[in-house]
This record gives structure tokens, C-alpha cells and sequence, in this order.
């Protein structure tokens, strides 16, 4: 019989061993109640105790349908450009409100009220250390692969607006009761995560080296880039500048709302865009291509170096060629000429006539004129 009792006890023991691990495995249920109680008690000093969580998987369109408008409704932004949504109910958001102006949680029902910016601004970074713990605490090798990063995001009037703002197809969704600082508060709080499957795959035939230049060139393509967008400028003196005062307005001309552009860092124009407002908070939309980063064009010298080898000299041009030789013209001979003298003798003697005496010419009248 001590033979036949071996297996049972080491099966009995095997399967105390299978509980243990699978006690140990941090499920997403787990991980969010753990990094919620932790997120507020390190954040915010609150107690904050999570008694039930009840996960589904929901289409866009039930999910959609499960959420009122009477709750905070958030986007929130991953990753590879997926978008998750959070619905906070008055209670729960009133707690949260109460803890960081009054210093603690009062105990009593919060009265319905349209949630606001300010609000939405008090609770982002509880909600944003709950989602980094969440992700922190599923990360191995059983990590659902829908788990990434999620930041807090733009707020929604109601859920229509919401429904536009979510893409995917299915969600994740945890519906979750809070009980705030021991119980003065009592509420839920649903989050949604969208079903999808990772965008880069390695295959089998990929070098090593192929996988890390993708993963490399992904995550430039996913690095942040600081945009502002500039209304106008103004010019003033110093003095001006000086005499500035807290709560000032400085005026600007409506034609400069016309003109806004996109700058990156260091003032380089991006792209024209048009100013606007989305949900009470201003916003721009694109109305011109972005701009193409400007290209030295190749023959040009963009700068002068002191060790560039020197110039070839141009080519000399050719010699002016001699001019080509007169032809000969032949010169006829003049015949020689007689003498002067002989010529002469042949006229003869000849007397010129006898002239007389001529009268003496008048002295000049004196012309005023000195000789020097």
C-alpha cells in the first residue's frame, strides 16, 4: 500500500506546486488593483481600495452604449497610436477633487454637476501612474499583448464624440468600484483597452541586425516632436517690456488670427494652420502642406575651406596666327628723266625787264603792341 500511496502524494503535491505558480501570475485584474491603491496612496495620500473588478470583452458599439454622460469621459493615447477611453463617475471623481483642494474626502454624496477641465486636469496624473503600474506589473512573458503605455489624453462632451474618437473594433473593458478613504466615497470607474495585436513581428528568416534597424526605425518614426503654433508677434521696446504688469492683456490685430503658423523648435515654419477651438480648449488645423527641409544644391559651395586644393588655371588661348604673306606685284620700270641742267640750257638766255625805282612805303602807325 506504500507503493500505491506514492502516486497520489506526489500528484497531491505537484498540484500544490500548479496553485502556488498560478497564485504568483499577476493577472490584469490583480495588476490594476494593485497599481491603483498604490498610484493613490504614493501620489495623493489617499486611501483608495478596489472591491470588485469585472472584465468583458465588448464591441465598439456596446461599449459605446454602456457609458453615460453624466461621468468624465477621457481619451487616452498609446503607444503605436491606439486609443483606450476612461469613464470616472461623479463619486469617484468628486473624491479625488475633494482630496487635493480640501485635503480630505468628505462624507457625504456628491451632487451631479457637468464635469469640468479642472477636474479632468486633478485626476490625469492618478489615472496615468495607475495605467504605467498596470503595465509595469503584467510585463513577462504571459502579458496580454493589447498591454501598452497610455497617457491621458483629450476629454469628450458625451459619448457620441467619444464613439468618433475610438477606432477599434473590440475592447478590454474593466469595470471597477472604488471605495475612496475608507468609505466616504463609493463609485466606479471603467476603462477600455482596445484589442489588437502588435504591429512589428519578427519572422523567422530576419537577421538579427534586419530586426534591430526596424525596431530602430520605428521608434524614431515614434519619437515626440514639440510643435507650436504662433498666433503673432509684437514688437516692443524694452522699456515696455519692463513696465509689463501681472494680468496685463496685450492686444493683438484680428488679421494676425489669420496667419497662424506651425514652428518646430528654434522658430524653423512648419505649415500654415487655422485657429480654432475644440471642447473649450483652442486647437489649429492643418491647412497647408508641411514644409520640405531646404537642400544645398550639389555644384554649390556652402562654405570655403582653407586646405581646398587650389583651382586649375583656364587654358590660354591660342596665339593670334601671323598674317599670310602680300603676293607679289610686279613693278614696271620708270624710265630715267633728263638733267635739270640741260633741260634748262636748251631756253636759252632771257632779261627781265627793268622794274624802276619804287617810292619808300610810310612808316606803321604804332599799334600799342610791346615786343618781349
Amino acid at each position: 500500500m506504500g507503493d500505491a500511496a506514492k502516486p497520489s502524494i506526489l500528484k497531491r503535491k505537484a498540484l500544490d506546486g500548479l496553485a502556488g505558480h498560478k497564485a504568483r501570475i499577476m493577472s490584469p485584474e490583480k495588476a490594476l488593483t494593485l497599481g491603483m491603491a498604490l498610484a493613490a496612496q504614493n501620489g495623493l495620500d489617499l486611501a483608495c481600495e478596489v472591491t470588485r473588478v469585472q472584465r468583458s470583452t465588448v464591441s465598439h458599439e456596446t461599449l459605446v452604449g454602456m457609458l453615460d454622460n453624466e461621468s468624465l469621459l477621457a481619451i487616452l493615447e498609446g503607444e503605436n497610436g491606439a486609443r483606450a477611453a476612461v469613464a470616472m463617475d461623479m463619486q469617484v471623481l468628486s473624491g479625488f477633487v475633494e482630496s487635493q483642494t480640501l485635503g480630505r474626502v468628505l462624507p457625504k454624496p456628491a451632487v451631479g454637476r457637468i464635469p469640468t477641465l479642472v477636474d479632468a486636469a486633478l485626476v490625469a496624473p492618478f489615472l496615468e501612474e495607475s495605467l504605467a503600474r498596470f503595465v509595469t506589473l503584467l510585463q513577462g512573458d504571459e502579458a496580454p499583448k493589447w498591454v501598452q503605455h497610455y497617457k491621458f489624453g483629450a476629454v469628450t462632451e458625451d459619448t457620441r464624440t467619444m464613439s468618433l474618437s475610438l477606432k477599434a473594433h473590440e475592447f478590454h473593458f474593466f469595470l471597477i468600484d472604488v471605495t475612496l478613504d475608507g468609505g466616504s466615497k463609493k463609485g466606479t470607474l471603467g476603462l477600455a483597452f482596445p484589442d489588437f495585436e502588435p504591429a512589428f513581428e519578427v519572422a523567422d528568416d530576419v537577421s538579427v541586425e534586419t530586426t534591430t534597424k526596424g525596431v530602430f526605425q520605428d521608434s524614431v518614426l515614434q519619437a515626440n516632436a514639440a510643435l507650436t503654433a504662433v498666433v503673432g508677434r509684437l514688437s516692443l521696446s524694452i522699456g515696455d517690456v519692463q513696465a509689463l504688469k501681472v494680468g496685463q492683456t496685450l492686444a493683438l490685430p484680428v488679421e494676425m488670427t489669420k496667419e497662424t503658423t506651425l514652428e518646430a523648435t528654434g522658430g524653423t515654419r512648419v505649415t500654415e494652420v487655422k485657429l480654432g477651438q475644440i471642447n473649450g480648449m483652442r486647437a489649429v488645423r492643418l491647412v497647408g502642406e508641411f514644409a520640405a527641409p531646404v537642400q544645398q544644391p550639389e555644384d554649390s559651395m556652402a562654405a570655403v575651406s582653407y586646405d581646398a586644393p587650389e583651382a586649375e588655371a583656364a587654358p590660354l588661348p591660342d596665339p593670334i596666327p601671323e598674317p599670310a604673306p602680300l603676293p607679289d606685284v610686279a613693278i614696271a620700270e620708270v624710265p630715267e628723266l633728263p638733267d635739270l641742267d640741260s633741260a634748262l640750257g636748251d631756253l636759252g638766255d632771257f632779261d627781265l625787264p627793268d622794274l624802276g625805282d619804287l617810292p619808300d612805303l610810310p612808316d606803321l602807325a604804332d599799334l600799342g603792341m610791346t615786343g618781349s
